[in-house]
């Protein structure tokens, strides 16, 4: 068995434009969640401090643009008209692990494994 990493780039960023306020943030949120979108998160820019502080709801990160406009459209079929598509390279890490001698049964296990770690699919890799 060994892991290795990859580096790849995340592209395409779906997300609402910044909001200057967490009432505001609140109110973007709860519009969200009456047209049935769950899966976001929220990215703060700025301190409290310095009163610069701003919300942005991220509503995905894709590698394909084509998904990321699938999704958008899904997005507006959902109501969802503020959303924006942008180009923004962003660095990833990917853990990989590669087992060698695999049977039906340790392919379960690692199957049963990706599931509860929420991992991509399982590959067969070439005999090396």
């Amino acid at each position: 068995m060994e892991q290795f990493e990859r580096r790849e780039q995340v592209r395409w960023w779906i997300h609402l434009p910044a909001q200057p306020t967490r009432e505001n943030l609140e109110r973007k949120l709860a519009e969200l969640r009456r047209r049935n979108v769950t899966d976001y998160s929220v990215v703060t820019s700025g301190s409290p401090e310095s009163e610069s502080e701003s919300f942005t709801v991220s509503l995905g990160l894709f590698r394909e643009r084509e998904r990321a406009e699938n999704y958008l459209e899904t997005l507006r079929g959902q109501g969802v008209r503020t959303a924006v598509l942008a180009d923004a390279p962003r660095p990833l890490t990917r853990q990989w692990l590669r087992v060698r001698g695999v049977d039906d049964a340790v392919r379960a296990r690692l199957d049963a494994m990706r599931q509860r770690y929420g991992a991509e699919t399982l590959l067969a890799c070439g005999a090396a």
